[in-house]
């Protein structure tokens, strides 16, 4: 009988593993975090600037710790601001230094996006990816029953 479970969390968490190992050593060169990543890696892809509350989402990490990494890469000095509504009430943007090394960022994830889907028919990736979807939106209305049944 298979194990459904056993084989899902197991695959799930090495995936992730894998992920964040990638970052750690493709990001070592560039000085960057994980959580640095991500953040560079949105703010390159929407070039029109995003919030805090924006980037929290796009990452799926909490508005503090998305917060302090963007404080630390305004002191690397790949982030910038306009107005004048204060550092965090304006769209986050990233500078002319930011976008270089989120060019290099995008390419990277576009090669190792690729690496890792290799010999995975384009249809078969899409139905991978739309499953994977289905059972997220899934396990989280699971997780937000469970919360309303605890309140």
């Amino acid at each position: 009988m298979e194990n459904r479970y056993e084989k899902f969390s197991y695959l799930i968490t090495d995936i992730n593993r894998s992920l964040q190992r990638i970052k750690n050593l493709e990001m070592k060169e560039l000085g960057l975090k994980g959580k640095q990543v991500q953040v560079m890696y949105y703010l390159y892809r929407h070039s029109e600037g995003c919030s805090l509350s924006q980037l929290s989402k796009l990452c799926g990490e909490d508005k503090g710790a998305i917060s302090r990494t963007v404080k630390e890469l305004y002191s690397l000095k790949y982030l910038s601001t306009e107005g004048d509504n204060g550092k965090y009430k304006n769209p986050i943007k990233l500078t002319i230094l930011g976008r270089e090394i989120g060019e290099i960022i995008a390419d990277k994830i576009e090669i190792l996006l690729n690496k890792g889907s290799m010999g995975i028919k384009k249809e078969d990736r899409e139905d991978f990816y739309s499953n994977l979807e289905i059972i997220s939106k899934n396990l989280q209305e699971i997780c937000n029953k469970k919360g309303e049944d605890n309140d």
